[in-house]
Order: structure tokens, then C-alpha cells, then sequence
């Protein structure tokens, strides 16, 4: 799949590794001892240090921290401080690791990101209902490509993202009986 000028990639990479707090956490603590990202990813590699039956799970998650973490952008581009606050033992709990690891996701992932701001974040800022309805995400699923909600990319996102790869990815799974919600 190639971009276009001004389109933005939109893959749903949550799907494809999670958060994977734990394995992300042992490859910051590696970081944060090293500070080294091409150690980490050779050991993670040679030694399994994830303790992964396949190389393809390994290569994915070492990507996912690399996008999330190593590359992040600004204000969270401050790869040695997150891995020290993610590898921090009893210092940090591990719901706030995870929070963080959220927030970094969705920043990363132009798909949950999307979903987050559109279905989540105007309830939780009082903009919009706290309660999700299958109708409210239905209709964010079936709204024509290319029309967003407001506020629905980050600033510097470049162009506009459609939901068709969510509506093919989620399709039926918000319909327990038929398309139209009835049995």
C-alpha cells in the first residue's frame, strides 16, 4: 500500500501487538541499562530476551517500542526518561506504566487514535455522552471515508483518515443480530 501526498497511513497496529506493557518494559529496562537501541534489538534478537516462540512476534514488538518509544514525537520524544519510568521496578506502579503505554499508542496509532478522540475523549471531557451506544459506534464505523468528527486527527497529522479499514476490521462485531440492530 503506497501513500499518496498528503494521506496518512492508517493501520490499526493495536491489533497487531497490543500494548504489550510487559514486553515492553523488558526492552526499556534493557534500554535505560544500555542506552543503546541497536544492543537491545541485536540481544532481543539473539537472545530472545522477550522469551517469544517466533522471530515475526519479536520483529513486531521491537517495532511497536521502537514507533511508541525510541521514535516518539514531541512533547513524549524523551526515549532514555520513558524507558527509565517504564523499567522502574516498585517505584511506578504498573497501572501508571500502562496508562503511559496507552497514551504513547494512541499517538503512534493513527486508527486508535482516531477512535479514542472521536468515541472516547469528548465524554470523558464533558463535550459529549460518557455512555457508548452500538448506534454511536456504528455510525462512526459507517460514515463516508474521509469525513472525521471534529477535533478527530492531531495537529500535524497530514490529510484526513477514513474509517473504511476500521469498518472492515470491526465489521459485524457491534451487530449481534442483523446489519440493522434487529434480530
Amino acid at each position: 500500500m503506497h501513500e499518496t501526498a498528503g494521506e496518512a497511513r492508517y493501520q490499526a497496529r493495536l491489533t497487531e501487538t497490543g500494548l504489550a506493557v510487559e514486553d515492553t518494559i523488558t526492552l526499556c529496562g534493557a534500554y535505560s541499562a544500555t542506552k543503546d537501541w541497536d544492543e537491545v534489538r541485536s540481544k532481543a534478537l539473539k537472545e530472545n530476551l522477550l522469551g517469544k516462540g517466533s522471530r515475526s512476534r519479536i520483529f513486531k514488538l521491537i517495532r511497536a517500542v521502537e514507533r511508541r518509544i525510541v521514535h516518539a514525537a514531541p512533547p513524549l520524544d524523551h526515549p532514555i526518561a520513558i524507558s527509565r519510568f517504564l523499567a522502574a521496578d516498585a517505584k511506578v506502579p504498573t497501572t501508571a506504566k500502562t496508562q503511559l503505554l496507552f497514551v504513547l499508542a494512541v499517538l503512534e496509532d493513527l486508527a486508535l487514535g482516531e477512535t479514542f478522540r472521536t468515541l472516547v475523549f469528548p465524554g470523558v471531557a464533558g463535550t459529549g455522552s460518557r455512555l457508548l451506544s452500538a448506534d454511536d459506534i456504528r455510525n462512526f464505523l459507517t460514515r463516508p471515508p474521509g469525513e472525521q468528527s471534529p477535533g478527530a486527527t492531531r495537529p500535524g497529522t497530514p490529510g484526513k483518515v477514513s474509517p473504511d479499514i476500521l469498518r472492515k476490521t470491526f465489521s459485524g462485531k457491534f451487530q449481534k443480530h442483523g446489519p440493522d440492530g434487529g434480530s
